[in-house]
């Protein structure tokens, strides 16, 4: 199914990958074949991307549509552009999850082997001001002709027209390939599903409030808290309110 422009395969993703690895990624030629052909599926989809060097935290190669998209130059981009220009009510998720980045990088660049795939979604500016959901999927992979190089392909999408209910609630991070394409209903449904309810009730909890304070500050009764946070358990398959809290601000979600 598609959801934004021409559907495409992120094969070409690692096609790029394979195909600079061993000249490096930042003297890749804006002009090769395969950025145009890449730029070409971006304006269709309207989608960004960069590469990262993820151990000397420097983007070493860039395309012009963020320009289109998000009124930024090229060589204005740095690692923490889009970090910065993150909406206030998304910055503490966005931090904690930048955070959560650099760490597995770190932990790639200790083990010289393997990759991982992190998904999340943030409210940016669109190139006319206006707050947009923008989908953030980072590839971090080791770069095999150049042991002890961690880089990161970051893919940005602008979610514009989707229709998807707590969005900011996607979530993943793991070695999962299949997390690394084309966003569809599928993949931004992975995550936390709680409805808002729910989440009312679990920052509550997360403030140390009990189920008779919560009952009283949202109007119901304590039967129906219990009976709330008893589904919660359930969605989670956690044994506590306290460990899913705990897992949930280390997401960055609460």
């Amino acid at each position: 199914m598609t959801i934004l422009g021409v559907r495409y395969d992120y094969d070409i993703y690692h096609e790029l990958v394979r195909t600079f690895e061993k000249t490096g990624y930042g003297s890749i030629d804006p002009a090769h074949p395969l950025i145009d052909r890449l730029k070409d599926h971006l304006r269709s989809n309207r989608q960004y991307f960069h590469i990262l060097d993820l151990v000397k935290l420097q983007v070493v190669f860039k395309v012009d549509t963020c320009r289109e998209l998000f009124g930024v130059d090229p060589e204005d981009i740095h690692i923490g552009t889009f970090f910065a220009r993150t909406y206030p009510i998304d910055q503490k998720r966005h931090s904690l999850i930048r955070a959560k980045t650099l760490h597995a990088a770190q932990e790639l660049f200790i083990r010289k082997e393997g990759h991982l795939v992190q998904s999340a979604i943030f409210r940016q500016p669109d190139a006319t001001g206006n707050a947009i959901d923008v989908l953030f999927q980072l590839y971090i992979f080791q770069n095999a002709a150049r042991p002890g190089y961690v880089m990161g392909l970051l893919v940005l999408t602008d979610l514009t027209g989707m229709a998807l209910a707590n969005t900011a609630l996607h979530y993943y991070l793991g070695d999962d390939m299949s997390f690394f394409r084309f966003p569809d209903d599928a993949l931004l449904k992975e995550g936390l599903m709680f409805t808002k309810r729910e989440l009312e009730i679990l920052r509550m909890i997360a403030q140390r409030l009990e189920s008779d304070e919560i009952a009283k500050k949202i109007f119901l009764s304590v039967n129906t808290v219990n009976t709330h946070r008893r589904n919660i358990l359930r969605k989670s398959g956690k044994n506590s309110t306290h460990e899913l809290v705990i897992e949930l601000k280390e997401m960055g979600l609460l």
